[in-house]
């Protein structure tokens, strides 16, 4: 019978821009101690790669990153440029280079590669977060709102998306959408049997505070008392209703409950504050009060002196 042949795997050339199992794990180990500030180690790792296959591209490109902050960077710079000269279609590439352009905060040049990045790997959620970052930074407010969108739809499971796409809305001063994400969302998790979770709860304030910004000051009230049983912070709630009902003139429900909120905590400046202007005291142009609001605030003091 014919001896059959071992099968070989064919050897990998020193110029080849895909790396054998070996070495790619390797160059993910770079990788994990970039990501974990182990820089040394990582570029003794990089080397022992570049030392079998010295025109690899991605590892001369995350090399350079790594030696950029050990303080390097000429080199750092060389070495990126040259990675991205033999791997021009490499999204890490390019990732890198823009990670090399944000550390030296060059924000506009470092947008410019994510989005290279991105024509090569669209669906890449890390580079899409990176970009996303920037772009707020840069006040981009239309842009962060795309890249949010299409990171929502990659990943609509998880409550942050959701969270940075409402955001998104609300910074392009499109409020109405920015209260549908959140809806759309609350949606999502109505069927839950729970206690109330601080983060859902903040988010419902977020919600209601849209509302306010939106100056829909009914429509924030009316959510307020709905959501009452489903926030932690009871201060910051009863806070909002004070606020809400003096924002809609019922200065003397306001008044009420500026006098509790200073049972609570009579050192706070602003519920003072806020107490003495439900009772319609103000300053003159001058600055001083009239007699009349002398009095007032006289008789005010003696009280809450007497309380507290």
């Amino acid at each position: 019978p014919k001896q059959q042949k071992a099968a070989v795997a064919a050897p990998v050339a020193a110029d080849s821009q895909v790396l054998p199992s070996k070495e790619a794990n390797l160059f993910r180990s770079v990788v994990r101690l970039y990501e974990s500030k182990q820089f040394k180690k990582a570029l003794k790792i990089a080397d022992q790669i570049v030392k079998k296959f010295p025109n690899h591209g991605e590892t001369l490109a995350m090399k350079g990153l790594v030696l950029h902050n050990l303080k390097k960077p000429e080199e750092a710079h060389q070495l990126v440029k040259k990675g991205l000269a033999l791997n021009f279609k490499s999204h890490t590439c390019w990732h890198v280079y823009g990670l090399l352009y944000r550390s030296e905060h060059k924000y506009d040049d470092a947008i410019k590669c994510y989005q290279r990045a991105l024509d090569r790997d669209p669906e890449n959620s890390q580079i899409m977060k990176d970009l996303s970052m920037l772009q707020i930074h840069r006040r981009n407010h239309e842009g962060f709102k795309e890249t949010r969108r299409k990171i929502l739809v990659r990943k609509p499971s998880n409550r942050n998306n959701w969270v940075a796409y409402a955001i998104a809305h609300h910074l392009c001063d499109d409020h109405e959408q920015a209260l549908s994400v959140i809806d759309a969302f609350l949606n999502t998790i109505k069927d839950e049997v729970k206690t109330p979770k601080f983060e859902d709860s903040e988010l419902l304030f977020y919600r209601n505070m849209i509302l306010v910004e939106f100056g829909q000051y009914q429509a924030a009230y009316d959510h307020l008392l709905e959501i009452k049983d489903q926030v932690v912070d009871k201060l910051h709630w009863q806070e909002c209703k004070a606020s809400l009902l003096f924002r809609l003139g019922r200065l003397s429900e306001a008044d009420v409950e500026y006098r509790a909120l200073l049972a609570f905590n009579s050192d706070n400046h602003l519920y003072h504050h806020k107490l003495i202007e439900c009772m319609g005291i103000k300053p003159q142009q001058d600055g001083k009060y009239s007699e009349e609001d002398t009095s007032k605030l006289l008789k005010l003091y003696e009280e809450l002196t007497q309380q507290f």
